[in-house]
């Protein structure tokens, strides 16, 4: 008898924790909500709230709803975090102006595609979470999100985008990474990464970043795309460790202190060769560099 209740006990016990388990693995990340009349139901019947108290809700979905859920968060005046389930691609201008959103989390669903303007004008949007295996992105999906700090992508299979530090990459195929997109939100100072070969055109466009460290690792190089930085008016220095080229439209708008540790400068289109050490000053809507 003994024998077997210690039999009973153990079972019991791995019972609960393997229920407990499971409901940690498969609890929702809010209210589960399968059509877009239920959202709006749910969405009314909920107190007035704030961007920083969020109403999370997990939306199962197909690809036809997208337009009639987008309405509803245009239309209302509760602020939403969204799990968003069963869709592969995000349209062009799907969430445009969707200010009652506050994070968007995909649930490690494959997100092929986010379109133009995606996400445009959503000012309250603070991050996008768990992308995985994402291959097409425009640079306009989220113009117009002061908020956005981070975008977390994962890629299981190349050529995925990925995420470092909250900025999205990407890599060729000779995997040498590129430094693609860079949220609006992000504030401050930023390194970027060693292993990084290039930045890409308009990958810090509009950022509020105030100082920007370009290690360049041990390539030849650090290559700089068109208008990478430009209209960043909170940015006053860049630091160079090592050799960087860049257009001359690369920070254009823009202010700022350049401290190179290098030798080599390629400024210009025609890629004029500049050697020098130490501290340079760009002027407004020029291409001269002057010795400070």
């Amino acid at each position: 008898m003994k024998n077997t209740i210690r039999v009973l006990g153990f079972i019991a016990i791995i019972a609960v924790i393997g229920f407990t388990f499971g409901a940690c693995v498969s609890t929702p990340f809010g209210e589960e909500i399968n059509s877009v009349e239920g959202l709006k139901e749910y969405l009314e019947s909920q107190p007035a709230n704030s961007p920083d108290t969020p109403i999370k809700i997990t939306l199962k979905i197909d690809a036809s709803m997208l337009n009639g859920i987008a309405d509803t968060l245009r239309s209302t005046d509760k602020y939403v975090s969204l799990q968003l389930r069963g869709v592969s691609t995000i349209p062009d201008s799907a969430f445009r102006d969707c200010k009652s959103l506050i994070i968007m989390d995909f649930f490690r669903y494959d997100v092929s595609r986010i379109g133009n303007d995606a996400f445009r004008g959503c000012t309250n949007l603070t991050s996008l979470r768990r992308l995985y295996n994402l291959r097409e992105f425009s640079h306009t999906a989220f113009d117009d999100c002061p908020s956005l700090i981070e975008i977390d992508a994962w890629r299981t299979t190349k050529p995925a985008l990925f995420s470092y530090q909250g900025v999205l990459c990407d890599t060729d195929d000779n995997d040498r990474r590129r430094l693609i997109f860079c949220p609006q939100g992000k504030t401050g100072a930023y390194t970027v990464p060693d292993d990084v070969e290039s930045i890409a055109p308009y990958a810090f466009y509009g950022s509020k970043l105030t100082s920007i460290t370009m290690n360049g690792g041990n390539m030849e190089y650090l290559t700089i795309g068109d208008n990478a930085f430009t209209n960043c008016s909170n940015l006053t220095s860049v630091t160079i460790y090592g050799n960087v080229r860049f257009s001359d439209n690369a920070f254009e708008g823009n202010l700022l202190e350049v401290y190179n540790a290098g030798t080599i400068i390629s400024v210009g289109r025609q890629m004029a060769i500049i050697e020098f050490d130490g501290t340079f000053t760009r002027e407004i809507g020029s291409n001269r560099w002057t010795k400070r």
